[in-house]
């Protein structure tokens, strides 16, 4: 009859029945995956944070600038070079440091050289912040006289006499300072100057 398919009552009900059980079947399956994916979602989440935790933050360290930055990331007992070894014969200042919180350093004096008879007397120089101003806050208290020695000065608060340095000086380590190294005369003479930054 023209082609058309006429079901029966019962046969209709049937595939009414079969066509709603498909599209619950397709809507339980849309909610599975649904609740798989934010399952998943949560643990990736969860698992990034224990990564971060672990690892821990990222250490970053700032380009070095032309004055010496001890906040830029140094360790205790970490250094500086103020002075390249080098023959000089005249009396040198070194670049200007910024110290944010180390209370003290130990600066050394290594000496490999000399044409005749300099001896060195170096200075600790406080630079003011605001105005540049500058204060001798330490000259040693005797010259270096020698063709090949290493001198080491320490500074901290409550040093005091008798241990092994060449001179323990009761001094703060200032928020930016500098050091000058003194030539008694003009012979040449080799040097370096570097400090050890101290908690």
């Amino acid at each position: 009859m023209g082609g058309r398919e006429v079901l029966h009552p019962r046969a209709a009900i049937g595939a009414g029945v079969v066509r709603a059980n498909i599209a619950d079947t397709g809507n339980y399956t849309h909610r599975i995956r649904g609740k798989l994916m934010g399952k998943w979602l949560v643990v990736v989440i969860v698992a990034t944070v224990l990564v971060a935790c672990v690892a821990g933050p990222v250490a970053t360290t700032p380009a070095p600038a032309a004055a010496v930055d001890v906040a830029a990331g140094m360790a205790p007992s970490s250094g500086a070079v103020l002075l390249e070894s080098t023959a000089r014969t005249t009396s040198t200042t070194s670049t200007e440091l910024t110290n944010h919180w180390w209370p003290g350093a130990i600066l050394v004096l290594d000496l490999t050289g000399r044409a005749g008879s300099t001896t060195l007397t170096p200075t600790l120089t406080i630079v003011e912040q605001s105005t540049g101003a500058t204060f001798d806050a330490w000259t040693a208290t005797a010259a270096i006289d020698s063709d090949d020695t290493t001198v080491a000065y320490l500074f901290r608060p409550g040093a005091g006499s008798g241990s092994s340095f060449t001179e323990a000086v009761p001094l703060a380590l200032p928020s930016k300072w500098r050091v000058t190294v003194a030539h008694s005369d003009g012979d040449p003479i080799t040097y370096s100057v570097a400090c050890m930054y101290l908690q």
